[in-house]
């Protein structure tokens, strides 16, 4: 499971080779491809290019309903980076996104179940942390029967048990967050995060990968980027 990609090309490919180490079934995206990062459509080549099932992220839903931005509750620069980059998509990068799905569940066999999404099951901009309370949990997973349930969007990586089930965050490949942040600037960690699940006769097995990332590379790919988010980020990587 990879999420948050966030445009970030070498983080993508350093995680697709490390990926293909590991001899993988499937590859699921959960979304958010495109945005805060210099090269949106390399992204979307490459997940064009492994087929793929993409989940619709909060930062996708943006990038074909732009008028939902204006209820996101963020920094002005980070709005005014979003939206430069919705404006630099050629059309069939946008008519990718408009077929991203809002969840997704796989079924292995009747105790071996799990659910992919974005922020939650049925919000992409819910925020799911070690710290929500059990009512809010209860909210979220009311309607939903699955041994794991796996999400992204907060950009830290996450194990929580839950009433006999296991809900994961996979972290960020793009822009993974040394922790949570509700609206302050993030430290960026200079490495990709994904997770993987593995089914097998003695049950179901969760595990989080962290591939290393060069900071010169990543300070040398935004150095040069056309967007207001630009100078914060060449700042973050120095």
């Amino acid at each position: 499971m990879i999420s948050d990609l966030h445009g970030n090309t070498y983080a993508v490919e350093k995680t697709l080779e490390d990926i293909k180490k590991r001899s993988v079934d499937q590859i699921i995206c959960l979304g958010d491809v495109a945005t805060l990062g210099p090269d949106p459509m390399g992204v979307m080549d490459l997940l064009q290019s492994i087929g793929c099932p993409n989940i619709m992220g909060n930062h996708d839903e943006f990038m074909i309903y732009p008028e939902t931005l204006k209820y996101y509750k963020t920094a002005p620069f980070i709005i005014d980076s979003v939206e430069a980059t919705r404006l630099s998509l050629k059309e069939p990068y946008i008519e990718f996104i408009r077929k991203f799905e809002k969840k997704l569940e796989y079924k292995i066999s009747e105790n071996q179940t799990v659910l992919f999404y974005h922020g939650s099951p049925d919000s992409n901009t819910q925020n799911i942390l070690p710290t929500t309370s059990e009512s809010e949990l209860d909210e979220a997973y009311k309607n939903y029967k699955y041994n794991v349930f796996v999400g992204g969007h907060t950009h830290v990586q996450m194990m929580l048990p839950y009433k006999g089930s296991m809900i994961v965050n996979t972290g960020s490949v793009g822009l993974p967050f040394e922790e949570f942040v509700d609206g302050k600037e993030p430290v960026i960690l200079e490495k990709a995060e994904y997770a993987t699940v593995e089914f097998n006769e003695s049950g179901t097995h969760i595990e989080f990968h962290h591939v290393p990332l060069k900071k010169s590379i990543l300070k040398e790919s935004v150095s040069k980027w056309d967007n207001p988010l630009s100078s914060h980020r060449v700042r973050q990587y120095s």
